[in-house]
């Protein structure tokens, strides 16, 4: 080293150590979310039991089994929650990818098969129907999101469905998506067996947990425990905890006693690869002041159960009487009850008893009128939640399907909310999901991806293929993509270089016959060096994309609709332009929802049989030769006429006495006419010109 260098700055990188919750920490977390979210967890089972059909509590069937009325369920709650639920099936959602570059076009395509595959191998869709349930019934949901290496060492992506009871949370979070939250997590019953087989590190700490049996109690963490442990059934309770240490969220695995898996960074990274995330993302439908989650259940349950208790007693009303009467004006007073009670039945009084009044029969009709008047306002309650017969606008029944959507759309109105907060979880999905796929898709990778427009359903993509820039320039080029734009996606930045260097080579070529010039550039660039050298196609982890959410749904009334208009525009063009048919039958078939409209497809995409396409071909000859014959009679026919004027004519005027030059003039003009007739039915024009 020169004495006169430069000093070296010496950069001092500063490790900050990272202070992790203790155990203790963090069982207070959990004991703290079992207290604050009591009430709020025993109101969501309520809300599970209104939609399971469990609606009368134990007393108030005692009550009525006494009087004797009977026990009625009108379950429009479920009615109502499977109703929303399957709007949410028509209005399934695929993830789609645009690029954040020019440069990441191609990529963006690759990337929305890559996430749609992941899609359908998780089962994205059941999984989130699932969610959404727990969310309008209980009032939150969630789902983990995991990835496993396989035993060829590839890696599979799962999605979970974590139950509501499953799940814990900070109870201080008041957002809908739990942005906000120090922690989340779930909660786990496991045999003491199996808990040792999975953590035999802390077979002890397992056991010391089971014998003390210490902690509080739960009412919906259980399937019958209400503890860290459970000495009759030998379990012991899990928590698999999330928890954020500033930027970093952080993984631990415990029970009262020990820790089964110390805390750690989650291996899940976000698109820098600088900060751990969360896999378990949770959505909730309704927050209140209290931070308590709720679903749309909750506003529904006192409707519901004045539909039942009136309902029960409108029957109760109408099927029974009372009876007013004078002591020892019925002799058997159980008999006359029994007798007024049946439809025919005859009930006798003393004589006279009946004259005076000291007998009074009184029917219930009139007090179940006011009960019925008042179960219809209560449904109307319920009804106005979500489309119904009440809210939708009256259209005439020739409107078009648009008009339908709209008018199903108006009476959803009031469930916007919920689609949203669900629409906002699915995106964090897709992100996780794209966020696992360039992490753990380093290797070459090929994907078969649903696509309708393919005559097989399906198509291949390619991931993280290696090859040259030759290659991918062909391909390129085998698409009918030009070749500036194949040469600069193949080479980039080096695209102009090698372009300049081969158009001097077929310069210095000399005189290249003008059809050839393009295919002996696209040679020269191809055996250029640079293109030899390996590149790497639709490289996950140089993908620059944004993430949104394609709504396709399933507007089948609107499908009709387009299919009938395509039929009418196909008959109103195929006799103008007989040439298109073969198109507008292919278009038909792909509008349509026949169930072997992909074969009937490829039937038409097939080229046509060499012999019938030799039949074909004698047959257009033949029709040829059948019209030139025609030509050439029509011809020989007018000529023949054209001879026959002219004799006739010459005859005339000899017959007449004209003079010579008469006569040649009528000649002459009678063999102008019989060329203009042969012209005519020849195709040519009266000089001879085509």
């Amino acid at each position: 080293m020169h004495d006169d260098a430069a000093p070296v700055a010496v950069v001092e990188v500063t490790v900050v150590e990272v202070e992790l919750p203790s155990l203790t920490q963090r069982i207070d977390w959990v004991d703290d979310w079992e207290e604050k979210t009591r009430e709020a967890r025993r109101l969501s089972r309520l809300d599970r039991q209104y939609y399971d059909n469990v609606q009368w509590t134990s007393e108030e069937v005692d009550k009525l089994k006494e009087r004797k009325q009977p026990i009625l369920t009108k379950n429009r709650i479920a009615r109502k929650i499977n109703f929303i639920r399957g709007e949410e099936i028509k209005k399934r959602v695929d993830p789609a990818c645009y690029p954040r570059t020019p440069q990441h076009e191609d990529a963006a395509r690759a990337a929305t098969d890559a996430l749609r595959f992941v899609e359908e191998e998780q089962d994205f869709d059941h999984v989130r129907s699932a969610v959404l349930l727990n969310v309008l019934v209980e009032g939150m949901g969630g789902a983990l999101k995991e990835v496993e290496q396989n035993d060829d060492g590839t890696f599979a992506h799962r999605l979970r469905h974590v139950e509501w009871d499953r799940l814990l949370y900070d109870p201080h979070s008041r957002a809908s998506d739990f942005s906000d939250a120090k922690y989340l997590g779930l909660v786990v019953w496991m045999d003491l067996d199996d808990a040792v087989i999975d953590y035999p590190d802390v077979e002890d700490e397992l056991q010391s947990a089971l014998a003390k049996d210490i902690g509080g109690h739960d009412d919906t963490t259980e399937d019958v425990p209400r503890r860290w442990a459970d000495r009759k059934r030998k379990r012991v309770k899990i928590v698999e905890l999330y928890f954020r240490v500033g930027k970093d969220w952080y993984r631990s695995i415990f029970t009262h006693g020990a820790d089964l898996e110390e805390p750690a960074r989650t291996v899940y990274l976000d698109e820098k690869k600088q900060r751990s995330v969360c896999p378990l993302k949770m959505v909730s439908c309704h927050v209140d002041s209290e931070c308590n989650r709720y679903g749309v259940v909750r506003p529904l349950i006192s409707p519901q159960d004045e539909i039942n208790k009136r309902s029960s007693k409108a029957l109760h009303l109408l099927s029974v009487r009372s009876v007013v009467a004078e002591r020892d004006s019925v002799r058997d007073p159980d008999k006359f009850m029994a007798e007024l009670a049946k439809p025919d039945g005859f009930a006798e009084v003393e004589p006279g008893r009946l004259a005076d009044g000291s007998v009074q029969i009184q029917s219930g009709a009139e007090l179940a009128g006011a009960q019925l008047s008042l179960l219809q306002e209560a449904k109307a309650d319920i009804d106005t939640i979500g489309p119904s017969s009440a809210t939708l606008p009256e259209i005439p029944a020739s409107s078009s399907g648009r008009a339908f959507m709209a008018r199903q759309q108006a009476a959803s109105q009031e469930l916007g909310p919920v689609f949203d907060a669900l629409r906002r979880w699915t995106k964090q999905i897709f992100e996780l999901d794209w966020l696992c796929i360039r992490q753990f898709w380093t290797e070459e990778k090929w994907l078969r991806v649903t696509d309708d427009q393919e005559l097989n359903g399906y198509r291949f993509a390619a991931l993280n293929r290696k090859m040259t820039r030759a290659t991918r320039m062909q391909e390129l080029m085998q698409k009918q993509v030009p070749l500036p734009k194949a040469l600069e996606t193949a080479a980039g930045d080096m695209a102009p270089l090698i372009s300049a260097i081969a158009q001097q080579q077929v310069q210095a070529l000399g005189q290249v016959p003008p059809g050839q010039q393009q295919q002996a550039l696209v040679a020269l660039i191809l055996r250029h060096p640079m293109m030899q050298e390996m590149i790497t196609e639709n490289q996950v982890e140089q993908m620059q994309v944004d993430i949104v959410i394609d709504e396709a749904p399933e507007t089948a009334i609107i499908e009709q609709e387009e299919f009938s208009k395509l039929t009418e525009f196909a008959g109103m063009v195929v006799p103008l332009r007989p040439d298109m048919a073969p198109l507008l039958a292919k278009m038909i078939v792909k509008a349509s929802q026949l169930r072997n409209k992909r074969e009937i497809l490829q039937e038409l995409e097939k080229p046509p049989d060499q012999q019938q396409a030799q039949m074909q071909q004698q047959q257009q000859q033949l029709a040829m030769a059948q019209a030139q014959a025609g030509v050439q009679a029509t011809q020989s026919m007018a000529q023949l006429n054209a001879a026959k004027a002219a004799s006739e004519q010459a005859k005339t005027q000899i017959a007449g006495a004209k003079t010579p030059s008469e006569i040649e003039k009528n000649q002459a003009s009678a063999m102008r006419d019989a060329a203009h007739a042969g012209a005519t039915a020849g195709g040519t024009s009266p000089h001879g010109v085509a």
